[in-house]
C-alpha cells in the first residue's frame, strides 16, 4: 500500500492567483501524496486529495448533506447550507478521486468524484470501499 498523508480539517488551498479554497470544508483529506509537514494554507498542488472525508452526527444528516451535494449546480440556492455547499466547493477545487460520508451507527457512503458539464462532483454511489485501496 502506498503512503497517504491524512489533514484533519481541510486547510486553506491557495495557487497563483490568491485563496482557492477555506480551511474546514472537509473534515478530513487523504491526500495523493504524503506531505512532510501539514501547514493550515497549502497551495493546490500539495492539497490534491485521494479521498475528502465528511462526518455527521447521523445518517439522516449524511443523506441530507448528499441530496444537496446532488442537487448543486455550482451555487448557493439549491437547497443546502452555506456551510453544506462549502463540501460541495471542496470537491470542485480539490478534485479528489474519492468523497466518503460517514456517521454514527457505521453508516457511511463512498462516492466517486466525476466531471459533468465542466465541473467536479459526487457520482453514483459505490457498494463497497474496496475501491480505497491505494495500491489501485
Amino acid at each position: 500500500m502506498a503512503p497517504f498523508a491524512p489533514v484533519v480539517e481541510s486547510p486553506d488551498v491557495f495557487d497563483a492567483s490568491g485563496d482557492v479554497l477555506r480551511r474546514e470544508a472537509l473534515d478530513i483529506l487523504a491526500l495523493e501524496k504524503p506531505c512532510e509537514r501539514l501547514p493550515s494554507k497549502m497551495q493546490l498542488t500539495a492539497a490534491r486529495p485521494r479521498v475528502g472525508v465528511e462526518a455527521k452526527a447521523t445518517s439522516d444528516q449524511l443523506e441530507h448533506l448528499l441530496q444537496g451535494m446532488r442537487r448543486c449546480e455550482g451555487d448557493l440556492g439549491r437547497g443546502h447550507t452555506k456551510s453544506d455547499h462549502s463540501k460541495c466547493r471542496a470537491i470542485e477545487v480539490l478534485q479528489p478521486r474519492f468523497f466518503l460520508g460517514v456517521a454514527a451507527g457505521e453508516t457511511w457512503r463512498l462516492l466517486p468524484v466525476v466531471e459533468r458539464n465542466g465541473r467536479s462532483v459526487l457520482g453514483g454511489e459505490l457498494p463497497g470501499l474496496d475501491d480505497l485501496h491505494f495500491d489501485r
